[in-house]
């Protein structure tokens, strides 16, 4: 007796397993199933499974069950069957493999204007997981460079702005996970010294998070550098400030509250 699988096969999510081929003239009366996950075997039984089945994680019928497995690994399904006329036989499938699902994230490098962004791609699997990439950079006017298919893609934007840049990692099972972020592209200070009196909109600078002085205040802005020697310089809010810089074009990051 043939078993057909048709799973879906990613741990943490359901999982439609087996079909049954028929038996001729006999009817099927029984199904029982162990998926070889240490939950032990469903009832011997037909139609709806009960809410709860194996820590829940058997939903649909007995005909038809999907099955969450907790982990990845290979797992020898058995299912027994009974007929109308009181025949039982059980079947062991060849271990089917349950994969994990990847966790989709990234790292962001070079986010000033004119800078070719580095992207880099994390998936929480041990590499010898076979994963494909996505990238959408959310810079449609970039034209076909607005998408990527590598772990560790560039992108030149076209401006400063932010950007929902999305990851989607779809492992060789099929396992798939996704992740949209801003990224936002700064503008370079080109001029020193350069004086801004924080009193119209933002000139071009992105909020990018807080900054808490020594009093524990929250309520005033800073400037930070993007270098490793940067400190951080509050401002008072409506006042004025000026930012010394060298013949270099640096890119500085402005945090506003």
């Amino acid at each position: 007796m043939l078993i057909n699988v048709w799973a879906t096969r990613c741990s943490s999510r359901t999982n439609p397993t087996l079909a049954q081929p028929p038996v001729g003239t006999r009817s099927i009366t029984g199904w029982q199933w162990n998926f070889d996950d240490n939950l032990g075997s469903t009832d011997l039984s037909t139609g709806s499974i009960p809410a709860g089945t194996q820590d829940g994680r058997t939903v649909g019928t007995y005909e038809n069950p999907g099955h969450i497995f907790k982990n990845p690994g290979s797992y020898g399904v058995r299912l027994t069957l009974v007929t109308s006329d009181n025949c039982t036989a059980t079947l062991v499938h060849a271990p089917i493999k349950v994969g994990p699902i990847p966790v989709a994230d990234y790292s962001v490098l070079k986010t000033c204007d004119e800078d070719n962004t580095e992207f880099t791609s994390s998936t929480g699997l041990d590499p010898a997981e076979l994963v494909t990439y996505a990238w959408d950079f959310g810079d449609a006017s970039s034209g076909s460079g607005n998408t990527s298919a590598i772990a560790k893609p560039n992108h030149l934007y076209t401006g400063v702005a932010s950007y929902s840049v999305g990851l989607t990692l779809t492992t060789d099972l099929n396992c798939t996970n996704s992740i949209v972020k801003t990224v936002s592209i700064l503008p370079y200070v080109k001029n020193f010294p350069y004086i801004e009196t924080f009193e119209s909109p933002t000139h071009g600078w992105v909020a990018d998070g807080t900054v808490t002085d020594n009093s524990g205040v929250t309520s005033k802005n800073s400037w930070n550098l993007l270098t490793s020697q940067a400190a951080s310089h509050p401002i008072r809010a409506g006042g004025r400030s000026k930012l010394l810089g060298n013949s270099y074009q640096r890119c500085y990051r402005c945090l506003l509250l």
